[in-house]
């Protein structure tokens, strides 16, 4: 008997042993992937920025309009990039630091959806990317909505990201079970196998996919959206296939009917 506590004893130190390396492994990973960020991803647009900035500031006059117009355009589009990762970083740090207050309230699916797709249509008409929707619009949700406003808005912004110029998205919403389903699809560059099931991990050893118009990426953005989703009572996923699309699909239970 006290060999079986003892071994008890040992197996649950082991246990123990292995819950606190794991989370010291993850740990180091937010902390490098947070530096990284920081020192490069945050950094290097700002290059692009002032760069055309100072051009027009110190040449205007040298430019034609199609080239000043162009060089707007740049900063517009490495300004709103950069924002939106600002964003993230910060809703992420927050989550991490246990600072991210859930506060949950009922809310149409009309309303979320309306208001993401107004986020991210200036980034879809850069690369003249039309987005449709279709969804019951009287539906009501019980969830934080500026944790589904982040969600919904950076799937948008992906899919805009690895979509051809001139295709389309496709937001679709549907019901099953109590249950409600947004699936946003692309018809864009798609995605291996292994990059897809790497997708909502943090690992600093997957590579930085880039977009059709060369737009970089932290995957950053995905992770968070796991994590709000989870808070939430909901899943995410995503199904892909290489040089055809990829669609990823938020689902979340709805409200009871009062």
């Amino acid at each position: 008997m006290e060999q079986e506590l003892s071994d008890t004893k040992k197996d649950c130190k082991q246990s123990e042993q292995l819950l606190a390396e794991e989370q010291l492994k993850e740990i180091n990973l937010t902390k490098n992937k947070f530096f990284s960020i920081i020192a490069h991803d945050l950094r290097s647009p700002f290059t692009s920025i002032l760069g055309f900035a100072r051009l027009l500031q110190d040449e205007y006059d040298d430019f034609s309009d199609d080239e000043r117009k162009m060089m707007i355009g740049q900063i517009l589009d490495s300004t709103e990039s950069t924002y939106q990762l600002l964003d993230n970083l910060l809703a992420w740090t927050k989550s991490q630091l246990g600072k991210t207050i859930f506060n949950p309230e009922t809310f149409t699916l009309n309303s979320l959806i309306l208001e993401s797709v107004k986020q991210t249509i200036s980034q879809a008409k850069i690369k003249q990317i039309t987005i449709s929707t279709s969804y019951t619009e009287n539906i009501s949700l019980t969830a934080d909505l500026n944790m589904m406003r982040t969600v919904l808005r950076n799937l948008l912004s992906n899919a805009i990201k690895f979509s051809y110029p001139g295709s389309e998205i496709k937001l679709n919403a549907e019901t099953e079970n109590n249950m409600l389903t947004i699936s946003v699809a692309d018809f864009g560059t798609g995605m291996t196998e292994d990059v897809r099931q790497s997708l909502f991990k943090l690992n600093e050893n997957l590579p930085t996919t880039k977009g059709t118009a060369n737009e970089k990426g932290t995957g950053l953005g995905l992770i968070l959206c796991r994590e709000f989703m989870e808070k939430n009572g909901g899943t995410i996923a995503a199904t892909s296939e290489v040089g055809k699309g990829s669609t990823f699909s938020i689902s979340l239970p709805i409200s009871p009917a009062e």
